[in-house]
């Protein structure tokens, strides 16, 4: 059962991953920079809604949060992502909270990437911060993820690949593919340091599969945006 319509919903439905003894919640609140209280509590009110299904099924629940919260859980979606877990924790005995960082697919103008290209394309300024990587993962990567983690004892776990790249580095990468430059650029060094993601444990189990992933910033990056 995969619950949502969006990117990821499209990519998991659309593969060919068994979800019969699965609730994949693969919808949400989309823009990570939102700030309206209603959306947020939406996505509680569907949790809750659901309870009463997962209630007659032996189904195992699973949700994606995000990598966020290792960074910056004060903000709104980082600090909702951490309640919804908590709410999941609390009334779903058999779940799987996968921690998402960037997920590249569709357009979306709601994410980095999106953003970034979309300003880009309409030759607006941008400002970029130093200083700040991100871990990048191919949306078409994601059944395969869950093939794996779904076999294993895990409840909650940090999905990341060891292919940190900075902001400037998705920048330059874009300005290539488009074969312009952004109008002005405006760099902010007021981050000294990216938050490390602790992904020992997906790294681990992957092991030597991890060459069946797009896992090169750039090829993903090019995949989606040439």
């Amino acid at each position: 059962m995969i619950i949502g319509s969006g990117m990821i919903a499209s990519c998991l439905k659309s593969s060919d991953l068994k979800h019969d003894d699965l609730i994949i919640v693969a919808c949400g609140v989309p823009n990570s920079q939102e700030t309206r209280m209603s959306e947020y509590e939406r996505e509680l009110e569907s949790l809750t809604d659901l309870q009463q299904f997962y209630l007659g099924t032996d189904k195992k629940l699973i949700y994606f949060s995000s990598t966020s919260v290792n960074e910056s859980p004060y903000s709104y979606y980082p600090t909702h992502k951490l309640n919804v877990e908590r709410f999941i924790e609390k009334n779903f005995e058999n779940h799987l909270i996968i921690r998402l960082p960037i997920l590249v697919g569709a357009n979306n103008e709601n994410q980095l990437l999106g953003f970034l290209s979309k300003k880009l394309k309409n030759d607006e300024p941008v400002n970029i911060t130093l200083n700040q990587n991100k871990h990048l993962i191919d949306v078409n990567d994601l059944p395969k993820i869950i093939q794996i983690l779904v076999k294993t004892t895990f409840k909650k776990i940090n999905v990341a690949f060891d292919n940190q790249i900075s902001v400037v580095g998705i920048v330059d990468i874009l300005e290539a593919i488009f074969k312009k430059r952004f109008s002005s650029k405006c760099f902010d060094d007021s981050r000294k340091e990216s938050i490390i993601i602790d992904n020992t444990d997906f790294i681990n189990l992957i092991g030597k599969e991890k060459n069946n992933f797009n896992t090169n910033p750039e090829k993903i990056i090019s995949k989606h945006y040439s």
